[in-house]
């Protein structure tokens, strides 16, 4: 049987933790794009925030990740080698982490949030 008695009761726990990770670039993108269409100029202490929340949720993810592909069970259920750090790892973390990174990037920089409207504006009347 195992540590959670079965593979029927250990899958929502890892359904959960993947639920729980996906929402945290979209909590990073709102916060950013918020505090940038607000019309004041932040202070360097809101840009120091960011990058705190980016630095700690990001790290956050990275050692659930790292835990998941260690775990025996969780490894059998995500079907990864366990104790194994392979490619799956990697391509999880950059996935998870390329659109807060962009978002904060767009954010520092706002030549990049630019050129990111301006390859994405001819899709957008597609989508309404």
């Amino acid at each position: 049987m195992g540590a959670c008695g079965g593979r029927s009761r250990c899958r929502p726990v890892a359904t959960g933790g993947r639920a729980s990770t996906r929402a945290y670039p979209e909590v990073i993108r709102t916060l950013t794009y918020n505090t940038r269409a607000y019309p004041f100029q932040p202070s360097q202490l809101g840009d120091l925030l960011f990058t705190g929340l980016l630095l700690v949720l990001g790290s956050g993810v990275v050692w659930v990740f790292a835990q998941m592909h260690h775990n025996p069970i969780l490894s059998r259920i995500t079907e990864t080698r366990p104790d194994e750090l392979g490619w799956d790892f990697y391509f999880r973390v950059a996935a998870y982490g390329a659109l807060p990174v962009i978002t904060w990037l767009a954010y520092q920089f706002p030549d990049i949030a630019n050129t990111i409207s301006k390859f994405l504006e001819p899709g957008v009347p597609v989508i309404k």
